[in-house]
């Protein structure tokens, strides 16, 4: 069973651009998928 936190985070972009966890997470995701304009497509998107 999952358990979900009661209330999602705020969402802030510039913060989110700026967490090296998340960038990384996203750019080792892209590169497990062999898709090398994803990450690119993230960043424009800023879709985490």
């Amino acid at each position: 069973m999952v358990k979900l936190k009661k209330q999602p985070r705020e969402y802030n972009p510039t913060k989110d651009l700026l967490n090296e966890q998340l960038i990384a997470k996203a750019v080792w995701e892209c590169l497990k998928e062999n898709d090398p304009d994803e990450p690119i497509r993230k960043f424009e998107g800023a879709d985490f």
